[in-house]
């Protein structure tokens, strides 16, 4: 199974996971589900631009 995850996503993925302890479970969801991935960046970006 080929990993879709590029070193850009993974570094965004780390970034906010440092940020947001509380998104850890995505690190796995992620794997299997880039989709989810990618919504739950938006989700993050989107929570960190509100809150400023």
């Amino acid at each position: 199974m080929k990993k879709e995850l590029t070193p850009t996503l993974l570094f965004i993925m780390q970034s906010i996971l440092d940020k947001y302890p509380k998104y850890d479970y995505i690190r796995v969801e992620s794997w299997s589900h880039p989709k989810t991935l990618k919504i739950m960046i938006e989700v993050a970006v989107g929570d960190e631009k509100s809150s400023n």
